[in-house]
């Protein structure tokens, strides 16, 4: 009964406590936020998108070089890319290239405008990113590909108080920078399941534009380079970092927004989605979590976030070897460098207190919601650690059998989201099977029915 009475509570405020979270640090370029004593009112007025463009109806749809294709069934869209990066960043502007421009304007735009930020301020910032050639290539490509396939009227992107410019690779790479997430995620492997094989979910929960857009500009992407790794990423139209996503390995991670701590880097940083991207790449099946947290040591970051990563099951030792938890952000100088792993084995020494106890029984299960439990101790950040707890609360009536399903799995992350989760994933690395949830309403993801995936179908 008390769970069900917390259960009720937590969705009742999970719209204002997102937002609040949001307000914190949303936009990934950092320092401050302002536009001067700009008021409310006045910046209402500013807010003036170009009308949304027509996207593409359920079917298939093939690129000019025939390298891609994107198949569409109501609100999922499936692109499938290879070739080099400027090819798959080509296509992947051109097949979605309405919805692209939609989302630069009715989405990246807003974000911008909600939160006070100065556009050309956004756009100056990008100077201190150090873009790697291949992404840059991609983004550079995609934008050719934007502009080749659609007129030049609908070119144009407005942010709030200007008349409007034709669409640049600053746009692109101001909304792969917007990489703050508020997100609750959790995996169990071993004896949490009855073949001892790992699960991983997650509600990504995130800002809502007026038109929700956002809800309607989902897509999976699957990467084929050739000769680098193939890999999976759900997202949103434009994104080309990592935001939930699995390699050919079975390796699976996601990205969690945190607070941060003071920065000690001035320039050369990786927006957080791409430094995913980069570890989803490097992930090989020999790899672990020792190897993501090596390579996330070498990306300068703006903010804070956490990733939640998982291997598949079979063959590892210990759930030291399966899955962990990246605190991550641009504090070089703590006494762990920009990363802190969080283990399995750290779940009983976890902080707690007489209201709130954060500790894990499970050596087979680990928990992540947005802040910090090695890197920084403190038990200030409300509705994430109630999010936690949540998931904790839960997970024993799911483990009594010895066997977290897929479908209790669900069940928490309905727990612990709301109107504001665009997607819930529940991955199982071991079979390479991906179950994806998508908003395309007034309710939660999880809410919707299920697209299955088994990873090779995606190419």
């Amino acid at each position: 009964m008390k769970r069900d009475m917390r259960r009720r509570e937590m969705k009742a405020r999970m719209m204002l406590a997102i937002s609040a979270l949001l307000a914190i640090s949303v936009v990934s370029c950092g320092g401050d936020k302002g536009t001067g004593d700009t008021s409310s009112a006045l910046l209402l007025s500013l807010y003036n998108p170009p009308p949304e463009l027509s996207v593409k109806g359920d079917g298939v749809f093939v690129s000019p070089d025939t390298k891609a294709s994107l198949t569409v069934s109501g609100p999922a869209r499936v692109l499938k890319l290879s070739g080099t990066s400027a090819e798959m960043g080509y296509n992947y502007g051109y097949l979605l290239a309405a919805e692209i421009m939609n989302i630069l304007n009715r989405f990246s735009c807003w974000v911008a405008y909600d939160l006070r930020y100065d556009y050309d301020t956004l756009v100056a910032r990008q100077d201190d990113v150090a873009w790697e050639t291949a992404t840059l290539a991609e983004m550079e490509a995609m934008l050719e590909g934007i502009r080749d396939a659609l007129p030049e009227d609908d070119l144009t992107v407005r942010p709030a108080g200007t008349n409007g410019h034709t669409v640049s690779l600053d746009d692109l790479k101001i909304l792969n920078t917007l990489a703050d997430w508020a997100c609750s995620s959790f995996s169990v492997w071993g004896g949490g399941r009855s073949d001892g094989s790992s699960l991983i979910a997650r509600n990504l929960d995130y800002y809502i534009d007026p038109a929700a857009c956002i809800k309607r500009s989902h897509v999976i992407v699957s990467y084929n380079p050739g000769s680098g790794t193939r890999w999976v990423n759900v997202a949103f139209c434009g994104i080309v970092g990592c935001i939930s996503g699995m390699n050919e390995h079975g390796f699976s991670a996601i990205i969690q927004n945190t607070a941060t701590l003071p920065i000690t880097d001035k320039a050369g940083f990786v927006p957080r989605t791409i430094a995913l991207r980069k570890v989803m790449e490097g992930m090989a099946g020999t790899s672990d979590p020792a190897d993501a947290e090596t390579m996330l040591e070498g990306f300068p970051n703006y903010n804070g976030c956490n990733y939640l990563m998982t291997f598949p099951a079979a063959g590892r030792a210990d759930g030291d070897d399966i899955a962990a938890v990246m605190e991550y952000d641009g504090k070089g100088d703590h006494p762990d460098g920009r990363v802190t792993r969080r283990s399995p084995s750290d779940n009983t020494t976890l902080p707690w207190n007489s209201t709130c106890d954060q500790r894990v029984a499970y050596p087979y299960a680990i928990i992540n919601t947005n802040h910090y439990l090695k890197r920084s101790t403190a038990i200030n950040y409300a509705n994430s650690v109630e999010r936690y707890c949540i998931i904790k609360d839960m997970l024993p009536d799911a483990l009594d059998d010895g066997n977290v399903t897929m479908e209790e799995a669900r069940d928490i992350m309905d727990a612990v989201g709301g109107y504001g989760t665009l997607h819930t994933i529940i991955f199982e690395p071991d079979e390479k099977f991906l179950r994806i949830f998508l908003s395309s309403g007034d309710r939660g993801a999880f809410e919707y029915p299920a697209y299955d995936f088994q990873f090779e179908d995606l190419f």
